[in-house]
């Protein structure tokens, strides 16, 4: 009888220190996360932080309940995102789930949610980090592979958002025109190379072919020309030609040649220029170096060049 006693008092004792241990080390471990918590208010930011208090969590005894000024942020949080109209509804949205998540951050439902307005704001990258934070809380291998292929999307959504950034910056900068980078009284130089003649409306190539060149080939050159996008160039009748010349103004081109024009910002690199008026087999042409008009066989190349124009009327 009082073997038998003896063992059920051994019996007892060992149940009791059971639960006494296993108070303690609940205890413990509660406050290791109310520890974790108060380091996260310190840094909301700290990801770490955050998979280390998950991580806790999971391994707890007792797990903790989600407090009520988190779940009062929660609900909050639904019921913006519910009512969001707009980017801005959504990040309001982002904050209240943020709240929550450092009151309870060890809430799954809080990150999934979380991610999605993140999502719908265009915020991608953080809607990525909140989902990863969401399957360290170990959910079903089914959700996790939903979850994951849900990263994968985040990440697609998230490239065709910068290309469509990039587009719209670039309409936006065609919108505004070629960024200005140069004046010269009524001349007008832009990144695109192109120069305009405020006074007549008429847009110059920043500089001719650069070579000798028959009449023929000009006006091809000049038809094909595609500076700053644009598809209507042409060669310039005489008249217009004449309106570059400025025999106040000399500078030095092909074979020492001293030529007189409107503008540095026009590279004309020799004394003539092809014109697009024709009279039987000549065409017209403008010498930059005497400032006069004449005619040439189209078929000769002597000291000729060819600089495109268009209308902007």
């Amino acid at each position: 009888m009082k073997y038998k006693m003896r063992i059920i008092s051994f019996v007892l004792f060992t149940l009791l220190m059971i639960v006494f241990n296993g108070a303690v080390q609940a205890q413990t471990q509660q406050q290791t996360l109310t520890q974790y918590v108060a380091d996260l208010h310190k840094n909301p930011n700290d990801n770490a932080l955050r998979e280390k208090i998950i991580k806790h969590v999971q391994g707890m005894r007792q797990k903790p309940a989600v407090p009520e000024e988190a779940r009062r942020y929660f609900v909050k949080a639904v019921t913006m995102q519910k009512e969001a109209k707009n980017t801005k509804g959504f990040e309001i949205a982002v904050n209240a789930y943020n709240q929550a998540l450092l009151i309870a951050p060890w809430w799954p439902e809080a990150y999934y949610n979380l991610s999605i307005a993140l999502e719908s704001s265009g915020q991608y990258d953080e809607a990525v980090k909140a989902l990863k934070l969401y399957l360290g809380t170990n959910p079903s291998a089914s959700e996790s592979r939903t979850v994951q292929d849900k990263i994968y999307a985040l990440e697609a959504k998230k490239e065709i958002s910068q290309v469509q950034e990039v587009e719209k910056k670039r309409v936006a900068e065609e919108k505004k025109g070629p960024r200005e980078t140069g004046r010269d009284a009524l001349f007008i130089a832009y990144a695109d190379g192109t120069v305009l003649d405020t006074r007549t409306n008429l847009m110059w190539a920043t500089k001719d072919n650069g070579y000798d060149i028959n009449w023929y080939d000009a006006k091809r050159y000049c038809n094909n020309y595609r500076g700053g996008g644009y598809t209507d160039w042409r060669l310039p009748t005489q008249d217009e030609l004449a309106g570059l010349s400025d025999v106040r103004k000399h500078r030095t081109s092909c074979d020492n040649f001293s030529i007189s024009v409107a503008t540095e910002l026009i590279d004309i690199t020799c004394i003539t220029l092809w014109a697009s008026e024709t009279r039987g087999s000549n065409a017209a042409i403008f010498i930059f170096s005497t400032v006069l008009r004449g005619w040439y066989p189209q078929s000769v190349d002597p000291h000729t060049r060819a600089l495109p124009v268009r209308s902007t009327k």
